[in-house]
C-alpha cells in the first residue's frame, strides 16, 4: 500500500524527479508492486464492467482482440503484445515525458500521456454511442495502468515501463498463448 500511496501522490502534484541510486532490490520491489497493482485493478474493474454491461444488458460488440488471437499464431501474439505494442506505446505515451521535465506544463503532459493511452485502446471496440458512454469506464484499466507505467517511467527510467507494461500484457494473453500452442479452443 506504500508504493500506491506513493502512486497517488505523484498523480496529485506531478514532478519529473527520478529516484537517486536506487538499489536492484528497490528496483525489482517497486516493478513488482505496481505490476500486482496494475493487474489487480485491470482484473477488478474488468469484471465490474462485464456485471455492469450485463446487468444493463449491453452488446458491445467484437473487441478487436478476439479477431487478432483468432487469426494469429501464439508466437505472433506474444511478439505483438509483449514486445511490440510495450515498445512502441511507450515511446509514444511515456518518451516524450521527457521533453516537459523542467517545464511547468510537466503535469499537463502527463496527464494528457495518461488519458490518451486510456482513449486509445477504445478503439479496440467497434464504434457506438455506448463506447462514448462508457468509455471512461471501458478505457479505466489502461487509464490506471498508464499512471503506474508513468510513475515507473519517471522514477527508474523508460525500458522499466516497457518491461512493466510487458509483463503487464504477457500476464492477460498468456493463458490464451499457452491455449493455442497447445491447439486448445479458445471458445
Amino acid at each position: 500500500m506504500k508504493v500506491l500511496y506513493k502512486v497517488w501522490n505523484f498523480v496529485r502534484s506531478p514532478a519529473y524527479i527520478k529516484l537517486e541510486q536506487p538499489s536492484s532490490s528497490t528496483k525489482g520491489h517497486l516493478f513488482t508492486n505496481l505490476l500486482i497493482l496494475g493487474v489487480v485493478f485491470g482484473v477488478a474493474i474488468g469484471f465490474f464492467n462485464q456485471s455492469l454491461l450485463k446487468l444493463l444488458n449491453i452488446d458491445l460488440g467484437a473487441h478487436a482482440s478476439d479477431l487478432f488471437i483468432a487469426k494469429t499464431s501464439a508466437m505472433g501474439i506474444f511478439f505483438s503484445v509483449a514486445i511490440v505494442a510495450p515498445v512502441l506505446e511507450e515511446a509514444i505515451f511515456r518518451g516524450p515525458l521527457i521533453l516537459f521535465k523542467d517545464k511547468k506544463y510537466f503535469r499537463h503532459s502527463l496527464y494528457v500521456s495518461v488519458i490518451l493511452f486510456g482513449a486509445v485502446h477504445l478503439f479496440n471496440f467497434q464504434f457506438s454511442k455506448e463506447i462514448l458512454i462508457l468509455g471512461p469506464l471501458l478505457s479505466a484499466p489502461q487509464i490506471i495502468l498508464g499512471i503506474f507505467l508513468a510513475y515507473i517511467r519517471i522514477k527508474l527510467g523508460l525500458l522499466w515501463a516497457i518491461l512493466l507494461h510487458a509483463s503487464y500484457n504477457a500476464i492477460f494473453l498468456g493463458p490464451i498463448i499457452i491455449l493455442k500452442l497447445f491447439n486448445i479452443s479458445l471458445e
